[in-house]
């Protein structure tokens, strides 16, 4: 093992140590992450299944300074995700600061709903139920990424449908005992 992989990780926002899960690296104090590209394109085509293109064709190069991957010596790249700037490293993935996954999920299905509602009065129906499962779905989605960690992601984000989300899952812990 190399020395860099031998390392403490340490977050790229708040310098607080990462927890190593299968698939990503989490920080346990701001829960901002790095996600796998194969993870995030799927996350992507849950939030809206109309839009199938690879990740990297979403990707635009954005201005920003550059940033170490948290889990190899590569410099990452800075690119705009739905209005969002992110870093991305080829090798392990894009990274996320806290909030900027939600926002992304917000935008691309707030954009999606706007396409659907736009297509008609029939549409409409189908966009407003897609709007309202976006909630169940950005809670699914974060509490799929923060594992363990889902309450620090929670109240990090601070979103509603996370906190839901959470709640009826202790709920149902709760009752199978």
């Amino acid at each position: 093992m190399t020395a860099f992989r031998d390392r403490h990780a340490a977050c790229l926002y708040c310098e607080a140590g990462l927890a190593r899960t299968e698939t990503r690296l989490v920080c346990e104090h701001c829960a901002s992450m790095l996600v796998g590209d194969g993870e995030l394109q799927q996350i992507l085509e849950e939030v809206d299944p109309d839009d199938l293109r690879p990740l990297v064709t979403r990707l635009v190069a954005a201005a920003a300074p550059a940033r170490t991957c948290p889990a190899c010596p590569t410099e990452m790249h800075a690119y705009v995700l739905a209005d969002t700037v992110v870093d991305r490293c080829a090798a392990h993935g894009t990274w996320f600061d806290p909030g900027e996954l939600q926002r992304v999920l917000h935008a691309l299905a707030t954009a999606r709903t706007s396409r659907l509602a736009a297509g008609g009065s029939t549409m409409l129906a189908g966009g407003l139920t897609a709007f309202v499962a976006f909630e169940a779905v950005v809670a699914g989605a974060t509490a799929a990424l923060v594992g363990p960690i889902a309450a620090v992601a929670a109240a990090a984000f601070g979103i509603g449908a996370v906190r839901r989300y959470l709640a009826r899952d202790r709920f149902a812990r709760a009752t199978r005992r």
